[in-house]
């Protein structure tokens, strides 16, 4: 293999095994048995055949993007939707817990936060569905802490 110019080019939208292959395909190989071979070698000498021999054809990265959703309108990148709800949830002076692709709203250090991580949904709340970011429900014990939290009000 000789080098070559850099090409565009992005691992997110390949598999493990185009990834493995993309040095012998950019050389012309196209011999799926070679290009299989090879991968498989490669995944043996670094330890992961075992690991990684069922998932061959996943993308070789797995993450959630949301372009634009971040503060300023940044793309935020996570490993799943419930971080990336968690980060975009989070403001001054509440605590919010993901659960359920749902949001609880808590006003930091109440008796309410605690019974809520001592033992779960209350049985009264308030709900607004898909007033949160991205869409999601958002649910609080109280109005006067939901409209708090969407106001920005810490």
């Amino acid at each position: 293999m000789g080098s070559r110019p850099q090409r565009k080019w992005s691992s997110a939208v390949y598999s493990r095994r185009d990834c493995l292959g993309y040095p012998l395909r950019i050389d012309g190989v196209r011999d799926r048995r070679l290009l299989d071979e090879v991968c498989e070698h490669s995944l043996r000498g670094a330890a992961l055949w075992e690991e990684a021999k069922d998932r061959l054809h996943e993308s070789a990265l797995k993450h959630v993007v949301r372009p634009g959703a971040g503060p300023g309108g940044v793309t935020i990148k996570a490993p799943d939707n419930e971080t990336i709800g968690a980060y975009m949830a989070a403001r001054d002076g509440f605590r919010t817990v993901v659960k359920d692709d749902r949001i609880w709203v808590f006003r930091g250090g109440t008796k309410e936060l605690a019974e809520f991580l001592a033992k779960g949904e209350p049985a009264y709340h308030v709900t607004r569905p898909s007033a949160g970011p991205m869409g999601m429900t958002i649910k609080a014990p109280d109005a006067e802490t939901l409209d708090a939290y969407l106001r920005g009000d810490g």
